[in-house]
Order: structure tokens, then C-alpha cells, then sequence
């Protein structure tokens, strides 16, 4: 993966995004919630410390040895589907915005099954002769290029959605968070929606943070709904952040899959 030696900005720059979601995630899962809000943050939770795992080459070869590969992709690919199915319902009763917030996880989720696909096809091959395999494979319709071409509505999404987040962090206080008093809840059942969504269109986000709708995006955040005016506004904008950390970590780390169809990426490894 990464090494202070190699790629010192990298390295401590995913470390530091990745920490502070797994603490994000963690703080979530202590909130009252409903069942189908735990699970969706623990999935969250496990993710972060996924990514935080494969940050350094130690801890990620400790994780593939006591889980495996297979077994990660198949944990991601269900937990994808998962939120597909959870779009799909929410469509069905005609929530169209908590739909939208599904189709986000959905695709963060994706995005990640997507990297370690990647990883998966390039992990046979390590040795003398990679070099010159990886150089043949990123050629058009090879696998390496296959891979990148693939990958390109998932970076698309990561690198919208981190802005995105970002802008909403510092332009304010959603004004639902502003206007919820101490102890008042969401009443509808999607409620558990968040993160920033997959962005093939602007619009797509524009109606994912619909201040109406929710008090903010970014991880899971429901108890914004629960703390007072002053406190909801301050964990609305740390939601946010984390939103930020989550999806442009993943973008960040995910930028050498990209090579072989966008050169000019290899520029964001130092």
C-alpha cells in the first residue's frame, strides 16, 4: 500500500482521514437509533477501519490474512446491496430525497468493492515480472485499464461528494439543524439516509442536502435531530467533515487504480 518512506504526504494525510471517520463512526453507534440506523453505521465503522488498515502494509496484510480478499468483497458487495435495497423501498413509498441519500451509500459502498477488485487482480502478480505485466494490462482492453475505465463513476462521485461536503462544512449551519430543539426526533423511517451522493448530475446533490429533507450530509448523523440548536449546528458541521474524510480518502487512496486511463493521476502519489 503506502509508506512513510515513499509517499509521506499520502501516508499520514489517509491515516488522519480515516481515524477521525472511525471515531466519527464509533461516536454515531453510541446514539439512540433505530435497528436499520445501527446497522448502517456499523457498516460505516467497518469501513473506516477497513480503509484505515490499508493504509499501511503491515496492517493491510495482517487483515487479508485473517479475512481474505474474497471475503472482504463479498462483505462489501452485500453491504452495497443492502443500501440499494434501502433506495428501492424508499422509492417505493415516494420518498424521493431519502432515496437519493441511499443511492449515495450505495455507491460509496460500490466504490469501495470497486478498489478492491482492483487490488484483487493486481495481487497475483506481485513479484519480478509485475513491472512489465502491469505495463502490458494498462494497455486499451487490458485489465488494469478495464479496471480505471470502470472506476471512473465511482472517482466521479468520491471527488464531487468530498467537495461538496466540504463547501457545505464551512458555508453554514443547515437550517433544519438550527431549528431542532433538544430531544426532537425524525419521525420517518428514512431518516438513517446520509452521505453525499453518487453525482452524475448536480442536481442529484443539490436534492441529497435539501435542507428540508435533513439536517446535513456527510456519515451518518441523525442525532443532529437530537442535540440542541447550538450543539446540532456544531455536530452538522463535523458531520460534514466527516463526509469530507470519508469520500475524499477514498478517492485519495484509490487515484493509482485510475493510471492507466489517467496518467496525470500519478501525480497525487508523493
Amino acid at each position: 500500500m503506502f509508506t512513510l518512506a515513499d509517499t509521506p504526504v499520502k501516508f499520514v494525510g489517509l491515516l488522519v482521514l480515516f481515524l477521525f471517520t472511525a471515531i466519527w463512526s464509533g461516536v454515531e453507534l453510541g446514539r439512540r437509533q433505530t435497528g436499520r440506523q445501527r446497522l448502517s453505521n456499523l457498516l460505516h465503522l467497518a469501513m473506516s477501519l477497513v480503509m484505515l488498515a490499508m493504509v499501511a502494509q503491515p496492517t493491510w496484510h495482517a487483515l487479508l490474512r485473517t479475512i481474505g480478499m474474497p471475503a472482504l468483497l463479498g462483505f462489501f458487495g452485500i453491504a452495497a446491496a443492502w443500501f440499494v435495497f434501502l433506495a428501492v423501498d424508499a422509492a417505493r413509498l415516494g420518498r424521493r430525497r431519502s432515496a437519493l441519500h441511499f443511492v449515495g451509500h450505495a455507491a460509496m459502498f460500490g466504490a469501495m468493492a470497486w478498489h478492491l477488485a482492483g487490488m484483487a487482480i493486481k495481487m497475483p502478480h506481485k513479484g519480478p515480472g509485475m513491472k512489465d505485466w502491469m505495463m502490458a494490462e494498462s494497455a486499451v482492453g487490458g485489465s488494469l485499464w478495464t479496471v480505471a475505465l470502470v472506476g471512473v463513476p465511482f472517482m466521479t462521485y468520491l471527488l464531487v461528494s468530498s467537495v461538496y461536503d466540504l463547501a457545505a462544512a464551512f458555508r453554514g449551519t443547515p437550517r433544519s439543524a438550527s431549528h431542532r430543539g433538544a430531544g426532537e426526533r425524525l419521525s420517518r423511517p428514512d431518516a438513517e439516509a446520509s452521505g453525499s451522493l453518487l453525482v452524475v448530475a448536480e442536481r442529484v446533490v443539490a436534492t441529497a442536502a435539501a435542507p428540508e429533507e435533513r439536517p446535513s450530509d456527510g456519515l451518518l448523523h441523525e442525532h443532529v435531530a437530537e442535540c440542541g440548536a447550538q450543539e446540532g449546528a456544531g455536530a452538522a458541521r463535523v458531520a460534514r467533515l466527516a463526509g469530507f474524510a470519508m469520500n475524499f480518502g477514498m478517492f485519495w487512496m484509490s487515484t493509482g487504480l485510475m493510471v492507466p486511463l489517467l496518467p496525470f493521476f500519478a501525480l497525487l502519489s508523493f
